[in-house]
């Protein structure tokens, strides 16, 4: 066995929070030309249900274990002690190690502490025979830091071997996977028939295989979907978008209704927003959309508030408004009792466009999906303007 993966914590056994770690330490491992981990445990805030954990890992002969979990200031957080106990070792405490918490300072005999770059609670890592033991934070946030951010990703990697075959995630935007699927079908003869996975921000395109395999039908579905495909791998729609805006030094100002404040989230997502973002305006009552943003009346009556009209008058408006080069608007129903939801976007830059989609899932999941749409289509905006 290669990778072992323990997840402890009372909460995730009660169902209080959702395990997203797996998934984290899974893509970290197949990005980087690793296998996922071959076998999950999850375990309560029990000393004894952890050392169990971690006996039974040890018995597949590992190459890396990975603990999760239990290492934060309250009294429940126990890993360490559980794990040290469950190998016969002392706890040692290291006085030269720069924190302001004491319980901190302690770490496995043989084990070797890593600050950490986004919290407070340290990693640390060791080895018990040839297998690498790491106890990392469950905090997600805390656990992605670790493998990205610091050496801990490099020791984990250095001690698995290279996957003979590859992973590779060619991300869409603007289709559903049945309209994906009847696209790419016609040429499952040249590029076999690929995973599909759907998220909030389009349909992920999952290859996998022989590196000049995977090459071969990258290069193949690129000539098919064109612009439908907005990125790769960990790669985000709001990354992309800012990175365009940055480098093009364009400002955004956006309009909503439906999606209530979703857009100025993912724009301010990343880091130096600032120089790009000018500013938002959530106007949900119709009386808003006139007087804030300016759209007549009349054009409300005849048209009503969902119409192609409305978004661009939303659009253009708050673009003026804010002095900025883009204004971007959503306008529609993320919750339909008539039929499936739907929205207009409007697209102001040196012209106005506007576009219409239907959704389909819960409100909240639809109103994501309406802003990762919007963003979708401004990136195929920037893209014909090349």
């Amino acid at each position: 066995m290669e990778t072992g993966l323990i997840l402890t914590g009372n909460e995730l056994l009660e169902g209080f929070v959702r395990d997203e770690n797996t998934s984290i330490v899974a893509h970290f491992l197949i990005m980087n030309r690793r296998h996922p981990p071959q076998r999950v445990v999850m375990a309560g805030d029990r000393a004894g249900d952890i050392a169990d954990s971690l006996r039974y890992m040890l018995e597949k002969s590992p190459r890396v274990i990975i603990i999760t979990g239990g290492l934060g200031p309250t009294e429940d957080d126990i890993t360490v002690q559980a794990v040290a106990k469950a190998l016969g070792r002392d706890l040692v405490k290291d006085e030269d190690f720069e924190t302001d918490l004491e319980k901190y300072r302690y770490r496995i005999e043989d084990f070797i502490l890593i600050p950490n770059p986004s919290g407070k609670a340290p990693g640390m890592f060791g080895h018990e025979g040839d297998t690498l033991i790491v106890l990392l934070p469950g905090v997600p946030s805390e656990l992605r830091g670790f493998l990205h951010e610091t050496r801990m990703g490099k020791i984990i990697l250095d001690h698995l071997p290279i996957a003979d075959e590859m992973y590779l995630l060619i991300k869409t935007g603007g289709l559903i996977e049945r309209e994906l699927r009847d696209i790419l079908s016609r040429y499952y003869d040249r590029i076999g028939i690929p995973d599909y996975i759907a998220t909030p921000s389009g349909v992920i395109i999952k290859l996998r295989g022989k590196e000049s395999e995977v090459l071969r039908k990258k290069e193949t579905i690129e000539k098919i979907l064109g612009s439908y495909i907005w990125g790769y791998n960990d790669e985000t729609l709001e990354g992309k978008i800012a990175d365009i805006l940055k480098r093009r030094g364009l400002t955004i100002a956006t309009a909503e209704s439906c999606t209530s404040g979703k857009l100025p989230d993912l724009l301010t997502s990343i880091s130096g927003s600032s120089a790009y973002f000018k500013g938002g305006m959530v106007a949900y009552e119709t009386s808003a959309k006139e007087r804030l943003l300016g759209v007549p009346h009349e054009v409300i009556e005849k048209y009503t508030v969902y119409s192609h009209q409305t978004a661009a008058y939303m659009a253009v408006n708050v673009k003026n408004l804010f002095g900025a080069h883009i204004g971007i608007s959503t306008t529609g129903m993320a919750e339909n009792p008539d039929g499936s939801p739907f929205a207009f976007i409007g697209i102001a830059f040196n012209n106005v466009e506007t576009h219409y989609r239907e959704f389909i899932g819960e409100r909240n999941l639809v109103r994501t999906k309406i802003a990762y749409y919007a963003l979708f289509r401004l990136f195929q905006k920037f893209t014909e303007m090349r």
